[in-house]
């Protein structure tokens, strides 16, 4: 642990403070199982990023000093609290693995960044706006860094349809260009029909379920509660295959997906196969010139992501998920292909809300795109 500090004293902590420009302190215990789930991500980024007396990382056991941890409010564990210039900047809290990575190498860039030169010193503590490599893994794009705050991600609930709601923080420095699809020629095959059609999931509005009810089932009827679902569920099984079709071309970095699906760890969840689950594997085809069959979703697609449950934001139910940035450059069309699903027991797969995460391009005239079976002889 040569890169990672270990406190034991309030004395050393304020030292800690004072010598270091960014400082980011694991608050742990033995006895905790997640802590050690998300400990080697902590331990790469420290591999990767310490810098003596500039970048610190360090570890703190809350039972050997629970007077620090009192005093910073520390009340999960684990807990991630970053400190800039001596000033607590941000706070991430549970094993997050991919939320704890792309929020400190955030964090990180913008202190090496203003070291170069290349953020000014009125700016303080940003991200950088260096565009990420390609990667097939997934990470969450989170976390607020102005100086000064101690708030976790910041998450627009606003009604505003300029300012749709989000369920994560926006990746600097891109923007949610969801409103670039085009919903009148969305496709959504296997979806129940008692829940809302595929334009529910770029709704502007938040979902209007803030939690799932501990069983996950709407055994309702009647016309106020069917139009209360305002997210879409699969029917026949766990599988959804979308088609988005865009206004004008976009380039892509982001995919926010937002499941309100209950939690299988729930006292109270029902394991029967018509309990909702999240999605678990997602394939991802660029620029198809229609709806691809689930013969076609066998075969490879320009990106598959494997979701784990610590992926999702445990308040907004959304995970972020970076895409292969390169090969989402001129993207025209979208096809996403729910496979299967988080709870191996269900047999429905539950999504509230989509949101795309990149930049526009020029806008360009929508010709038919074609469905299969619409196509010359079919």
């Amino acid at each position: 642990m040569a890169n990672v500090s270990i406190i034991t004293s309030p004395e050393q902590f304020e030292e800690l403070k004072k010598t270091s420009t960014l400082l980011i302190i694991d608050f742990h215990a033995i006895w905790c199982a997640p802590c050690k789930i998300v400990n080697p991500v902590f331990m790469k980024l420290a591999e990767k990023f310490a810098s003596p007396g500039k970048i610190v990382f360090a570890k703190c056991d809350v039972d050997d000093n629970q007077q620090i941890s009192k005093d910073l409010d520390v009340t999960v564990m684990p807990s991630f609290l970053v400190f800039n210039n001596g000033a607590l900047v941000e706070r991430v809290q549970g094993a997050r693995p991919m939320v704890l990575r792309t929020t400190l190498t955030k964090l990180v860039e913008g202190v090496q960044a203003s070291d170069s030169g290349s953020s000014s010193a009125a700016e303080g503590l940003t991200a950088s706006e260096t565009k990420p490599t390609a990667t097939s893994s997934t990470s969450a794009a989170t976390a607020s860094t102005a100086a000064g705050t101690t708030s976790t991600p910041a998450v627009n609930t606003s009604d505003d349809s300029d300012a749709g709601w989000l369920g994560a923080e926006l990746p600097k420095p891109y923007s949610d260009v969801t409103d670039q699809v085009n919903l009148k020629q969305l496709d959504l095959l296997n979806a129940n029909s008692e829940f809302g059609p595929a334009k529910t999931l770029f709704d502007m509005k938040a979902p209007s379920k803030a939690t799932a009810s501990s069983k996950g089932k709407e055994k309702d009827s009647g016309t106020e509660v069917a139009a209360s679902r305002d997210w879409v569920e699969s029917d026949t099984d766990e599988q959804l295959m979308l088609f988005i079709p865009f206004q004008s071309t976009v380039k892509i970095h982001t995919l926010q997906v937002t499941s309100l699906a209950p939690a299988p760890e729930h006292p109270d969840y029902d394991k029967d196969s018509d309990t909702p689950s999240r999605p678990k594997t997602i394939k991802i085809w660029v620029n198809p010139p229609h709806t691809l069959s689930f013969e076609d979703g066998e075969s490879p697609a320009t990106q598959e992501i494997t979701l784990n449950p610590s992926d999702w934001d445990p308040k907004t139910g959304t995970v972020s998920v970076p895409l292969k940035y390169v090969k989402f450059q001129s993207v025209s069309t979208l096809n996403i292909f729910f496979v299967d699903v988080e709870n191996e027991d269900a047999e429905k797969v539950r999504i509230d809300r989509l949101r795309v995460i990149g930049e526009k391009g020029e806008k360009k005239e929508m010709g038919k795109l074609e469905k299969i079976g619409d196509l010359s002889g079919e």
